[in-house]
């Protein structure tokens, strides 16, 4: 569920956890709506139990054939885009949570 704060800096934040409910090749979930952002962290929740892909809308995890940018337990990255909802996430393993700050 997305949270929204302000930070310290008078910027508004918006920071949340998306659950991957299915792990099947095809099988993706959109980050959440958050227009006009500089940028946004994504990373892999450290209780997964293994990786999750992020990509445009045709990412798959490694079962198929759109493989996304892997991210393992505790990893994370930075993208300077405008909205997190251009962003899938597929997972490995059902369950798997991608958290998010966008900012």
């Amino acid at each position: 569920m997305p949270n929204s704060a302000e930070s310290p800096l008078g910027l508004d934040v918006m920071a949340g956890v998306v659950d991957i409910p299915a792990a099947g090749a095809t099988d993706r979930t959109q980050l959440p709506d958050r227009a006009g952002c500089a940028y946004v962290i994504i990373g892999a929740d450290l209780g997964n139990a293994g990786r999750i892909y992020l990509g445009g809308s045709d990412v798959t995890n490694s079962s198929g054939a759109s493989e996304g940018f892997g991210l393992d337990p505790g990893d994370s990255v930075t993208m300077r885009i405008n909205n997190p909802n251009v962003v899938y996430a597929a997972a490995d393993v059902a369950g798997d949570n991608a958290e998010y700050l966008a900012q």
